[in-house]
């Protein structure tokens, strides 16, 4: 059950972006997909892929999908996004949230006395991998830190780099395991999802060469 996101973001001096994205589902995930939008009208199509970023300022130019009609294993759409709010420019510096899609929120409650286990039965893997194209003139100047989480029921992993002096490459993997976890262990768990929302929020700072 993967789902796997591929995208090219080149950002302006005033903040705002262009983006050419793949996206790829197999397993169960491409099950979901397909059902959605199998036997919908294209304008239900259009507004589904539309609805399916959380990206309020996204403006959804062009896009395709791979295996709909095909029955394959796997289906996929391709995307061409445009944002004209995709960073913040304050004087000097431009700063933007390098997890364009995949920002998780949900921190499990914190529970003192909790008697149940976890119960998860469905076991996935999500990753991105974004390249972004930063303005001539600029270099970065904080990245977020680099995070890899490991435990029994899942794994994580994040990181931001540049490349050469002109793109910054943003990878993210979060893979589920099929678990029960003892109700002893739900601080860990608990404490695993809030590094990673954590994680997700944290922002790449760009600033103008002296």
């Amino acid at each position: 059950n993967e789902q796997r996101r591929c995208a090219a973001v080149s950002i302006t001096y005033f903040g705002s972006a262009t983006a050419q994205v793949n996206e790829r589902w197999t397993g169960d995930q491409q099950d979901e997909v397909r059902e959605a939008l199998y036997e919908e009208s294209l304008e239900d199509r259009d507004r589904w892929v539309r609805n399916h970023f959380d990206l309020p300022s996204a403006v959804l130019k062009t896009y395709t999908i791979q295996g709909l009609e095909k029955h394959d294993l796997a289906i996929g759409i391709d995307m061409e996004l445009i944002m004209q709010k995709f960073a913040s420019v304050s004087g000097d510096r431009i700063f933007f949230n390098p997890n364009l899609m995949e920002r998780r929120t949900f921190v499990p409650p914190d529970v003192s006395q909790r008697l149940a286990p976890v119960r998860y039965h469905y076991p996935y893997h999500d990753a991105d991998s974004i390249i972004y194209t930063i303005p001539i003139g600029y270099h970065t100047e904080s990245l977020p830190a680099e995070l890899n989480l490991q435990s029994s029921f899942g794994e994580f992993h994040a990181k931001t780099r540049m490349l050469g002096d002109t793109a910054v490459v943003y990878t993210r993997s979060l893979i589920c395991h099929e678990y029960s976890i003892p109700a002893s262990n739900y601080p860990e768990y608990r404490k695993f999802y809030g590094d990673i929302v954590k994680a997700d929020r944290a922002q790449v700072v760009l600033v103008r060469k002296k």
